[in-house]
């Protein structure tokens, strides 16, 4: 019987976390991992070990692997590619400066896989994982969690709305902890490696507004 090759079938595409088909073991299953990958091996549906770059034969593994059911996740181990971020409408209400006034904040982040086994297990078992399901799982949560903490970050404080945008580089390091401790991103396994925050727009009627009291 000629050797059996699993290995993913596309390499560094937008699938994350590929499976592959189910397979009866023997001495001609085989198993190559390329690199940047790694490997998850599943016998008769349970996690039985792990395996990077390389390729290696099923059964020598453990010979109590003979004749059950072998699948194997392939996992990428690059970061993910940015996610562009956004929502608006956040309402802030400064009663210290007696101004009240609208938000929009949007940017990139970019995630890194920290624990491959848990993205593999926030999904279906045994469907692949693309970017774009990632995304539409952690985009709820990106945006509450930033709504909630820009909501409050200027409420009762000394920092103006016009001058709000010179507090960048301290948003940006509480949205990336906060984005960071939320229970969905945390136990898909994701870690943040870079988030940028572009300036913050305020409502333009509000800022108006503002201006007239202040001038009036």
């Amino acid at each position: 019987m000629k050797e059996l090759i699993v290995k993913p079938r596309d390499l560094y595409n937008e699938v994350i976390v590929q499976y592959s088909d189910s397979h009866i073991v023997d001495k001609h299953i085989f198993v190559e991992v390329p690199k940047q990958y790694e490997m998850i091996a599943y016998i008769d549906g349970q996690i039985k070990y792990r395996e990077n770059e390389g390729t290696h034969q099923v059964i020598k593994k453990n010979k109590d692997f003979k004749n059950k059911e072998f699948k194997a996740a392939f996992i990428q181990k690059k970061a993910l590619p940015d996610i562009i971020w956004g929502f608006g409408n956040i309402n802030v209400n400064n009663e210290r400066l007696k101004e009240c006034y609208r938000i929009g904040a949007n940017g990139t982040l970019q995630f890194e896989i920290e624990d491959r086994q848990k993205i593999a297990d926030s999904f279906p078992w045994g469907n692949d994982i693309t970017v774009e399901m990632i995304k539409e799982k952690i985009m709820p949560s990106i945006k509450n969690v930033g709504a909630d903490l820009l909501s409050t970050y200027f409420a009762n404080t000394s920092v103006s709305v016009f001058e709000i945008n010179s507090k960048l580089d301290e948003i940006r390091v509480q949205l990336a902890q906060s984005f960071t401790n939320d229970p969905i991103i945390k136990d898909m396994g994701l870690k943040i490696k870079s988030l940028t925050v572009n300036p913050i727009h305020v409502n333009d009627e509000d800022l108006d507004v503002i201006r007239n009291r202040i001038n009036g």
